[in-house]
C-alpha cells in the first residue's frame, strides 16, 4: 500500500499598499513657496511632485477638494556643480542639489508630519537640460520626505 503525503503550501503575500491606511492615500499639493531666485523651480517642483505621487502605489494624486492629506513644499536652496571632467577639462556631468522643507497636514489643518528639511541630489550629463537635473533632485528629496511620512503613520 502506498502512502501519499500532501503538503499544502499557502502563499503569504505581504503588500504595503494593502496595509496603508486609506485615509492617508489621497494627497494634494497645496502650495510651493520658492524662496530662491530661480523662479522655474516652482513649476519644476509641481511636476516633480505629481510625477512622484503618480508613481507611488500607496498614494493617489487628488485635487484639494477630494484629498485628505495636504502637502506644502518650501524650496530654500539649489545648486549645480561640475561633477566630472574629461581629460581636456570639459565638464562631462553636473551634480544638482536642492534643499526643501515639506509639511503634511490633514484636511482639518492638523499636522501629520511637521515641516522638515530634506536634501535631494541628482547627477546627469552636462548636455541634458538643467531643469531635468533639478526635477530629479527634487524627486529625490520628496522621496525622503514621503519615506518619513509613511514611517510616521506606521508608528501610530
Amino acid at each position: 500500500m502506498k502512502k501519499f503525503i500532501f503538503i499544502f503550501v499557502t502563499g503569504c503575500v505581504y503588500s504595503i499598499v494593502g496595509f496603508f491606511p486609506r485615509e492617508y492615500r489621497d494627497v494634494s499639493l497645496i502650495g510651493i513657496d520658492n524662496k530662491t531666485d530661480y523662479l522655474q523651480l516652482t513649476s519644476i517642483s509641481k511636476v516633480a511632485f505629481e510625477s512622484f505621487v503618480l508613481n507611488e502605489p500607496r498614494l493617489n494624486l487628488k485635487d484639494s477638494k477630494s484629498a485628505n492629506v495636504f502637502v506644502r513644499v518650501y524650496i530654500n536652496n539649489y545648486s549645480r556643480e561640475p561633477e566630472k571632467y574629461d581629460q581636456n577639462g570639459n565638464i562631462i556631468s553636473y551634480k544638482y542639489g536642492v534643499y526643501i522643507e515639506v509639511e503634511f497636514l490633514k484636511r482639518d489643518s492638523s499636522v501629520i508630519l511637521e515641516r522638515r528639511g530634506y536634501n535631494g541630489f541628482y547627477v546627469q550629463p552636462a548636455l541634458n537640460s538643467p531643469d531635468d537635473g533639478y526635477k530629479n533632485a527634487i524627486m529625490d528629496a520628496l522621496s525622503k520626505s514621503f519615506s518619513d511620512y509613511f514611517n510616521s503613520l506606521s508608528k501610530d
